[in-house]
């Protein structure tokens, strides 16, 4: 049993049912996202190797695999919690709308998919039975907006690398200097918002004082933005993973705010010496 009552056994299996319910819904609508757009994705250098694109698996297959996880898994999930079936029925519903035309539409793709990451944050907190942080919700959604911008970049970038002039982008992404523009507004929303939590007496009351120190750790979120901005340009992988394995600047910036966050997080006095020197608003 946590401080705050609540079971640990309850939580982790409601958990564990919105994680596995997540990934089955999201696999199913991504095998019906790639069963459509298999002849596109067959003049793309990329995203030719996927399942479907490639052949190795049918677009029938991919289809009923579209058709039968979804609502199992959210018929699942709703069994165990109705407020995590609910958001699951939600994200359910925004895919459908993403597949039936919304990732056509410039500009209303990307939102998409970063709403939908959004509610995964909150399927989350309902799993667990928590109110989830606006600060949170914001964070989230800003920064998976500039993860599919890098997405859309990536895709691009590799198109012009490798000469696929029979490949054209779903949503109409044909300017670089556009992506350009679409990364750097969400990637400086995403740090914008970070240091205003940081600030905020949200994040006082939940580290102590002290935890405006976190405002020290914004270059190193600054440097990987700009170092994945990068390595999409020269039309590298968008995985974040293969980014930090091939990415050493980018491994050293993710490292070092894993150590400053452990840092404020662990040692409250710390946190107390920060709280002595930054002036801070008046509660």
């Amino acid at each position: 049993m946590l401080q705050d009552g609540t079971e640990i056994v309850p939580a982790l299996w409601s958990t564990l049912a919105a994680v596995a319910g997540f990934c089955a819904t999201a696999s199913g609508f991504y095998a019906i996202n790639d069963a459509l757009d298999a002849k596109s994705d067959r003049q793309h250098p990329v995203k030719c190797q996927r399942p479907i694109a490639s052949g190795a698996i049918s677009v029938r297959t991919g289809l009923m695999m579209g058709v039968l996880l979804p609502p199992l898994s959210i018929l699942a999930a709703g069994s165990i919690d109705a407020s995590l079936g609910w958001i699951l029925f939600a994200y359910g519903m925004l895919q459908v709308f993403y597949n039936l035309g919304l990732k056509r539409c410039h500009g209303l793709d990307v939102m998409v998919l970063a709403g939908g990451f959004t509610l995964r944050a909150a399927a989350g907190a309902a799993a667990i039975d928590r109110p989830i942080s606006v600060w949170l919700l914001l964070e989230v959604f800003f920064l998976t907006l500039f993860l599919a911008f890098i997405k859309r970049q990536c895709d691009l970038q590799t198109a012009t690398n490798n000469h696929a002039k029979d490949w054209k982008s779903p949503a109409g992404y044909h300017d670089e200097h556009e992506l350009d523009w679409g990364t750097g507004l969400s990637g400086g929303l995403a740090v914008v918002v970070f240091v205003m939590y940081a600030t905020s007496g949200h994040a006082r009351e939940v580290l102590g004082p002290g935890a405006e120190g976190l405002v020290f750790l914004t270059p190193f979120v600054i440097s990987a933005l700009l170092r994945f901005h990068r390595r999409a340009r020269e039309g590298a992988s968008d995985s974040p993973l293969a980014a930090l394995l091939e990415d050493r600047i980018m491994l050293l910036s993710a490292c070092s705010f894993g150590l400053g966050l452990v840092g404020l997080l662990a040692f409250p006095d710390l946190r107390e010496a920060l709280d002595g020197i930054l002036m801070t608003s008046p509660e």
